[in-house]
C-alpha cells in the first residue's frame, strides 16, 4: 500500500476481506425468488461490494458499509436444476481502505432447483 492509500485509512493497514459463508435461506423452487444469507470478514475496515454470479447467466451486486457484516439477497431461478453460485467480495477503493480494491477468493454454493 503507498503512503496516500495508508493515510486515507487513518494509518492503519486494509484486512484481506473474504466470504465468511454463504447459505441458502428458503427452498430453491423453479419461478420463485430464493433468499441467500452471506457474511462477510473484515468488514469493519471499509465499504465493501458483493458480487454475486448466480450461475445462470446473471449476476449482481450489492454494496456494504464498514462495519456491515453481511447481506440477504434474493434470485429467482427460471429451470429446475443444478445450480452453483459464485460470491465474491472486493473493497471499495476510497471507502476506507486507500485507493485500491482488495478482493476476495470464490465462495461457492451447489444445490438442486426443484420444479414449481
Amino acid at each position: 500500500m503507498d503512503a496516500d492509500a495508508l493515510l486515507a485509512t487513518g494509518g492503519r493497514p486494509c484486512a484481506q476481506p473474504a466470504v465468511a459463508s454463504v447459505r441458502r435461506l428458503s427452498a430453491a423452487r423453479a419461478g420463485r425468488a430464493v433468499r441467500f444469507g452471506i457474511r462477510v470478514a473484515s468488514a469493519a475496515d471499509a465499504a465493501h461490494l458483493v458480487r454475486v454470479d448466480w450461475g445462470d447467466g446473471t449476476s449482481s451486486s450489492v454494496g456494504l458499509a464498514a462495519g456491515d457484516a453481511g447481506a440477504v439477497v434474493r434470485h429467482r431461478f427460471a429451470a429446475a436444476r443444478r445450480r452453483q453460485v459464485t460470491v465474491r467480495v472486493e473493497t471499495v477503493p476510497y471507502g476506507g481502505c486507500g485507493g485500491t480494491a482488495l478482493r476476495s477468493g470464490a465462495a461457492l454454493l451447489s444445490f438442486r432447483v426443484s420444479p414449481a
